[in-house]
């Protein structure tokens, strides 16, 4: 009769030793040949975090929108063409050559995508004039700049979607806004180094987003670079984003 416990005992142990280690070491990290991982690529998760910033409207306890917003900075462009051209197999040429059309862009237009869910039984679009909610930009010395550009993207670019990470749901939809980053005597709204805030508003309500810009030396580092770059051929023909 003992020697029965002593087996019972025995394979009692090995079965929670097996639940054991299954719950401490992945499978897949130990059988890397039946379940290849595949090259992954780092994404500075840092510059994602200081431009991408959410905000929910509330009634009292119930949720209103949801509002999770990409400003796409010069840092986000150069992570953005980065991952662009690592996924795609671009060259250096054609990464300097969309890099500066990138930051060039910026000297035009100052881009936003909104990934944003609306509890409203008519949901409008946010691309829609007559909205629920409307969108500008305040500087830090109250000028206010309306859109010129509102589109909904779908799909939603691959290498934007994975910028959002867990945020992004596709029970959400995502929008490109655009405003001019110059007022109408070439003078840019957001100094280098300045603050602005989005303000979001619905008839009844209003909240705002801010963001910082950098002093950043990238535009003419990278305009260094081209000048020393060979001739990009059909490259210079990108289409900014």
């Amino acid at each position: 009769m003992s020697s029965f416990k002593v087996v019972d005992f025995a394979k009692l142990s090995f079965v929670f030793v097996c639940l054991f280690l299954s719950s401490c070491v992945k499978y897949y990290d130990v059988s890397k040949d039946e379940f290849p991982q595949g090259e992954k690529k780092a994404i500075d998760r840092d510059i994602v975090a200081e431009n991408l910033k959410s905000q929910s409207v509330y009634d009292q306890f119930s949720t209103e929108a949801k509002f999770s917003i990409l400003y796409m900075s010069d840092d986000m462009r150069e992570l953005y063409t980065e991952n662009y051209c690592w996924q795609n197999g671009k060259d250096e040429n054609f990464k300097v050559a969309m890099m500066r059309r990138q930051f060039e862009e910026n000297r035009v237009w100052k881009s936003f995508y909104i990934h944003a869910k609306i509890y409203d039984e008519d949901n409008r679009s946010l691309a829609d004039k007559d909205s629920l909610w409307t969108f500008y930009l305040e500087t830090e010395d109250g000028q206010r700049i309306a859109p010129v550009d509102r589109i909904e993207v779908d799909p939603i670019p691959s290498e934007i979607m994975s910028f959002f990470g867990d945020i992004y749901s596709s029970f959400r939809r995502t929008y490109l806004f655009k405003f001019p980053a110059k007022d109408t005597t070439g003078k840019l709204y957001v100094a280098e180094g300045a603050k602005f805030k989005m303000v979001i508003s619905s008839p009844d309500k209003q909240c705002a987003i801010e963001w910082q810009d950098k002093i950043d030396k990238k535009l003419f580092s990278e305009k260094k670079k081209t000048k020393k770059t060979k001739s990009l051929g059909a490259y210079e023909d990108i289409y900014w984003m």
